[in-house]
């Protein structure tokens, strides 16, 4: 009885350490943002964990850490660039590539009527 006493004093505290300790590290990932043309790094980046709603921002050189758990969807986003929607298959270390919006220059639209083509072909 007292062997058996001595072994749960012994065990359980080595059982309850090692269950605390996997229990404290919460699993992140970590990455970098990138423009897709090219090696621009992207800073200040939103990246959101759909499940947890945790949010978490990219450095000035477009480093981040987010937790997340193998299955979770990360959301990336930042103004200027398309939003980016990722499933994360493992604990590796990823690598984003952002698409820059195509932003055109503002366009004047005029009308222009038969009237107004036949009277500057006279003056001319």
């Amino acid at each position: 009885m007292k062997l058996s006493i001595v072994k749960f004093l012994l065990v359980f505290p080595m059982f309850f350490m090692c269950f605390t300790s996997l229990h404290a590290q919460d699993p992140s990932v970590q990455g970098l943002i990138l423009e897709k043309s090219g090696l621009a790094r992207v800073s200040n980046a939103s990246i959101t964990n759909k499940r947890t709603g945790i949010v978490s921002r990219s450095n000035d050189f477009g480093l981040f850490r987010i937790p997340a758990a193998i299955g979770d969807t990360l959301s990336v986003s930042k103004t200027g660039y398309m939003d980016l929607l990722l499933t994360l298959p493992s604990y590796a270390d990823i690598v984003l590539r952002l698409q820059p919006l195509i932003q055109l220059s503002e366009v004047t639209v005029q009308s222009h009527s038969k009237k107004q083509e036949l009277d500057e072909l006279r003056e001319q």
